[in-house]
């Protein structure tokens, strides 16, 4: 164990794997580890938590660092206002928010277009891009859904 760490991480077996993509192999030994759903998978990510769990707790100064996160996080913030036919397009993010919400203003009325917590009250959505057509009548968004790199898009 190194200095400091107060576990092991967490074996990954490898297996003995390879595919053929576009004619080219390719060794994949970690291939399991894709299937959330895979009892390995789900023991190997339950370690992985517990040893951050066990290494967090022993980081000094957390208390303080946690303050001063949520102390940084503790107002309201909005993203550069874009302008589109009668329409004004922007994000805002309530102190202590997780996620930001698009909006719209128009008329001088704001109100929401999409807000990643009605998408998903859990939480694990998130809006990762957004673009108003010229005329501000169309919105094209992403978003990604339980942490996943995937990202589906959305018009409307």
């Amino acid at each position: 164990m190194t200095e400091g760490r107060t576990g092991e991480y967490p074996t990954a077996p490898r297996e003995d794997r390879t595919e053929v993509f576009h004619g080219h192999v390719v060794v994949d030994p970690y291939r399991w580890l894709e299937d959330s759903g895979d009892e390995r998978t789900r023991a190997w990510v339950a370690a992985q938590d517990a040893l951050y769990d066990a290494e967090r707790a022993a980081w000094p100064h957390l208390e303080k660092w946690q303050v001063a996160l949520a102390r940084l996080h503790a107002f309201p913030l909005s993203s550069v206002p874009r302008p589109r036919g009668d329409r004004v397009f922007f994000t805002h993010r309530e102190p202590g928010a997780e996620h930001p919400v698009l909006l719209v203003a128009e008329h001088g009325a704001v109100r929401p277009l999409v807000d990643p917590l009605a998408l998903d009250p859990g939480g694990r959505t998130v809006l990762e891009a957004w673009h108003p057509s010229v005329e501000g009548d169309l919105l094209a968004f992403q978003v990604s859904a339980a942490g996943m790199a995937w990202r589906t898009a959305r018009s409307g």
